[in-house]
């Protein structure tokens, strides 16, 4: 479990402020997250979300590892964007990789925007590591609706070798 500490600080960190390479936009329909217990909401202090996120193991160059985390955070603003909050991962697959989630924006004014992260290490080539990153749009459901599930496909993707 430390490891796992130590993967999401350098993830965060990694996201947030290293510089990347340019993403280059993949549409993989066949590949997807699936979010399940969707719940959140907005109050004085502003907006907050948590959800649990799961994928299998997808593809061949990179392989994209299996997951499953729990993710949970609040923002100051209504849902104004903010800070990656690390998700905690709570699966024992054999992965050195980290998920991240934070709330954006919705692009049209309304309702929940969600943004969430996957990055993992190459464990053939400690040096390599790859990000994908995907977006949804929900509602601010809690106490007004039950809990959501839906599917999240990542977008972008990027590597550094």
């Amino acid at each position: 479990m430390l490891f796992n500490i130590a993967l999401i600080s350098s993830l965060a960190a990694a996201v947030i402020a290293a510089p990347a390479p340019v993403p280059q936009t993949t549409n993989n329909p066949t590949y997807s997250w699936d979010v399940t217990g969707w719940s959140a909401g907005c109050a004085r202090a502003g907006c907050y979300y948590d959800f649990n996120i799961t994928a299998p193991a997808h593809g061949t160059n990179p392989t994209v590892p299996a997951f499953s985390a729990y993710c949970s955070g609040s923002e100051n603003g209504f849902g104004l964007g903010g800070d990656y909050r690390a998700c905690n991962i709570f699966d024992d697959l054999p992965a050195n990789r980290g998920v991240v989630a934070k709330l954006l924006p919705a692009p049209t004014g309304s309702g929940a925007h969600i943004q969430v992260s996957l990055q993992w290490t190459d464990l053939e080539q400690a040096s390599t590591y790859y990000n994908y990153t995907g977006h949804a749009n929900s509602t601010y459901n809690q106490f007004v609706a039950p809990l959501q599930s839906f599917k999240i496909t990542p977008t972008e993707f990027f590597g550094v070798a």
